[in-house]
């Protein structure tokens, strides 16, 4: 999967920003976790925090 970028707001030096090894980060994380997010916005994995939040607080 590529992606692609559109300007709706051109910016000075806006093509700068992301840059094309910034875009394949992207990518990467997106074929990682794109599954594991739609189950979190669907509501279908209960059990992806298993560490009460209080003892993430510290």
């Amino acid at each position: 999967m590529a992606l692609t970028l559109s300007a709706h707001c051109p910016a000075d030096r806006a093509e700068e920003i992301p840059t094309p090894e910034d875009l394949v980060f992207l990518e990467q994380l997106h074929q990682r976790f794109a599954c594991t997010r739609g189950d979190l916005l669907s509501g279908d994995c209960t059990d992806f925090l298993t560490i009460p939040a209080h003892e993430l607080a510290g």
